[in-house]
């Protein structure tokens, strides 16, 4: 009896890469170190951005690397720390993913070591909020490509 058909059919090649290959890996300045170890172990240098805040506690982020037709990994633990929540840590991460996406990127992956708020996977009493799926919706509601309303363009 071979493996195969002792444990099914072995799973398929993960799909080609887009762009020729090409990837680009991002660490958000929250998981700077983790994602420096990653991008050694894969033999890829991290993708240059851009993180920055502003007076009124808004901030921005942008990639500062051609992402057009390219698959993207951003590494981003949403542990919340002394510096910044969970919450702040979940926007930086939606709005750089948009950021991506307006950029080009053919696929991205959000690499999370630490999910926020995934202790509440399921109801424990009635009436229970399931905040982990809450998260997930969050995550597919970025859109594929933003356009930007006439009013709203400098």
């Amino acid at each position: 009896m071979t493996a195969e058909s002792q444990l099914g059919p072995f799973p398929q090649a993960p799909p080609p890469l887009a762009g020729g290959g090409r990837l680009r890996l991002f660490a958000l300045q929250a998981t700077t170190e983790l994602g420096k170890g990653i991008a050694e172990a894969l033999g890829q240098p991290l993708a240059a951005h851009e993180e920055r805040d502003f007076e009124d506690g808004e901030h921005k982020g942008r990639p500062l690397e051609n992402v057009r037709d390219t698959d993207v990994y951003v590494v981003q633990s949403l542990h919340g720390g002394p510096t910044q929540s969970a919450n702040d840590k979940l926007c930086r991460l939606l709005f750089f993913i948009g950021a991506l996406k307006d950029a080009g990127a053919a696929r991205v992956t959000a690499v999370v070591p630490y999910l926020c708020y995934a202790r509440k996977d399921r109801r424990t009493k009635p009436g229970d909020p399931v905040t982990t799926r809450y998260v997930a919706s969050l995550f597919e509601a970025v859109p594929r490509r933003s356009k930007m309303p006439s009013a709203a363009r400098p």
